[in-house]
């Protein structure tokens, strides 16, 4: 146990830690949006709701989302301790050099639409999973939660965290693979077409399910 503690403590062993929660949360992603997206159904969400049903009441799906928390405060620790130990060292770099080269502002930025995304997300958590959980009365899952997407202010909070989701994946994905070395000239193109339907298509996903609701008249 003692070597796997010492093993995450490299520079390396961070990298390996950030990019295979941030992958495991990728896949968490495909299927928060697949539920989500049969709120567009005409059924007056019971797909939906059979599919929440579901995910809320099947054990390995309970063992999951306790991985999925601990995946995503795993991300998090480790992603601001990655940010901290670069800065230091550019700061060493600095030090030695007025001019020892730059990185894309998409990886500067990374720890901010990183926090961002946070923020958004203890929101969402507050706003419908523990009022659906942990509510003292039931709450029917579906009225509650098209009515937090139909409302305006929030539909802009949530559309605006999707684009910090979307600069969040297009960066996120690709240092995952190269720090897996998996980036390599055989498989780039690949990887590069996975990573655009992530940053692009995943976050799209989602924002488009406020603007139906807040600003196109949903089911009306």
């Amino acid at each position: 146990m003692q070597w796997f503690i010492k093993a995450l403590s490299t520079s390396i062993g961070k990298k390996l830690l950030v990019g295979l929660t941030g992958l495991f949360l990728c896949i968490f992603l495909v299927v928060h949006l697949y539920i989500n997206l049969h709120l567009l159904k005409t059924d007056g969400g019971e797909e939906f709701k059979a599919l929440a049903h579901f995910m809320g009441n099947t054990w390995a799906i309970k063992v999951m989302e306790i991985g999925l928390f601990l995946g995503i405060l795993l991300h998090i620790i480790y992603s601001i301790l990655i940010t901290l130990q670069n800065r230091s060292a550019k700061a060493v770099g600095y030090a030695k050099s007025p001019n020892p080269g730059t990185s894309s502002w998409v990886s500067r930025t990374m720890i901010f639409w990183g926090l961002l995304i946070l923020v958004f997300l203890v929101i969402h958590l507050q706003g419908i999973y523990f009022k659906y959980k942990f509510g003292s009365e039931p709450v029917d899952l579906y009225v509650l939660t098209v009515q937090v997407m139909s409302d305006p202010v929030w539909a802009i909070v949530y559309i605006l965290s999707m684009v910090g989701l979307g600069i969040h994946l297009y960066h996120g994905f690709q240092s995952a693979f190269q720090t897996f070395g998996w980036n390599t000239p055989k498989y780039k193109p690949l990887i590069n077409l996975v990573a655009v339907v992530f940053w692009l298509g995943i976050p799209a996903g989602f924002a488009f399910l406020p603007v139906f609701f807040a600003f196109l008249g949903g089911h009306q």
